[in-house]
């Protein structure tokens, strides 16, 4: 349980580094580049998560793919609000 907690975190964590990345090299407004990486995380994390769906719980699957989109955008906000 500790482990899939711990996953779940560093999860949130690659998901705001990439929202903060993809508002860095686009230079572009933070919510549509952070709803980019956010989409491409969630693509992939779907075809990730399809060959574990049998060895997670649930709940971690869940977790993990509703909070993505939003930790893309909050990092894509974070960048922007650093700039100005």
């Amino acid at each position: 349980m500790t482990y899939l907690l711990l996953a779940l975190g560093f999860s949130f964590l690659y998901g705001l580094f990439a929202g903060y990345c993809s508002a860095w090299v686009a230079g572009a407004e933070a919510v549509k580049t952070g709803i980019g990486a956010g989409v491409v995380l969630l693509a992939v994390g779907i075809a990730v998560q399809a060959g574990f769906s049998d060895q997670l719980p649930l709940w971690w699957h869940l977790c993990f793919l509703t909070a993505i989109v939003p930790m893309a955008v909050l990092g894509a906000r974070l960048r922007n609000s650093g700039s100005t």
